[in-house]
């Protein structure tokens, strides 16, 4: 797994547990919290199926989970979105805008 790939796996988890703790995540245990954040935060990306009552999340969340299905897997597997690679792309180039350069910078190239 890349480092990008696991930052968003990593972040989209916490956003989960943060928002959901006491919501769609309320009535399982320390663990079942974790693995149910772990895999919504997976498959928001990937396959979009659920484990907890959707209907039930609050209004951060939803959107957390929105931008998560927008961007989607990374290139070569059949994730929907517009990929990460492209949301990268994305980002270095409002960090270049951001910082006066007129060329996109990424690891001394």
């Amino acid at each position: 797994m890349n480092g990008p790939a696991a930052t968003l796996l990593l972040t989209g988890a916490l956003f989960f547990l943060v928002f959901e703790w006491s919501g769609a995540l309320a009535p399982l245990s320390f663990a079942g919290k974790l693995h149910n954040a772990w895999f919504q935060s997976v498959t928001l990306r990937t396959a979009d199926f659920n484990s907890v009552d959707i209907s039930g999340v609050l209004g951060p969340t939803l959107l957390i989970m929105l931008a998560f299905m927008f961007i989607g897997g990374s290139p070569g597997g059949t994730a929907g979105g517009v990929k990460t690679t492209t949301i990268g792309v994305l980002a270095m180039t409002f960090w270049a805008s951001i910082t006066g350069r007129n060329e996109v910078i990424v690891g001394n190239r």
